[in-house]
């Protein structure tokens, strides 16, 4: 698979759900903020990329809380080392909560070698992962 075939299906069945319910893009991440509640899909670049690959991570964070400045973020946070919670988005949520701030969890999906079916089953399964675990019926 090239990549603009996996951006296309990304885009199709992991952004556009996601930006449906409210999120918004923030580069290639992808964030929702309301007053009580902020959670970002974060993909992650420099040593945790490989061509081929895709790495991300699902974080959480409570909106009214101060961020490593010592302030509370007026848009959802950037970095991961912002956010608390910490979840790997094939095994989302966890039973128990582990604080990890360095060498936290994240996956790795190699979509260079996944066909149509495959991707769009994965993209569907994170998307249903974030609106329907995560969320709790913040969004929309």
């Amino acid at each position: 698979m090239e990549k603009g075939q996996f951006d296309d299906a990304f885009e199709t069945g992991v952004a556009g759900p996601l930006r449906d319910v409210g999120f918004k893009p923030r580069g290639k991440s992808l964030a929702f903020k309301d007053a009580s509640i902020t959670i970002a899909l974060i993909r992650l670049g420099g040593r945790l990329a490989s061509p081929g690959c895709i790495s991300h991570v699902i974080c959480f964070r409570h909106s009214f809380l101060r961020d490593r400045s010592e302030s509370v973020p007026a848009a959802a946070p950037a970095e991961p080392f912002d956010y608390p919670f910490k979840f790997i988005p094939s095994e989302a949520p966890p039973s128990r909560y582990r604080p990890q701030n360095l060498r936290y969890p994240y996956d790795v999906v190699e979509w260079s070698h996944m066909g149509e079916q495959e991707l769009s089953r994965w993209t569907a399964a994170l998307a249903a992962t974030i609106t329907d675990r995560l969320c709790l019926g913040h969004v929309q």
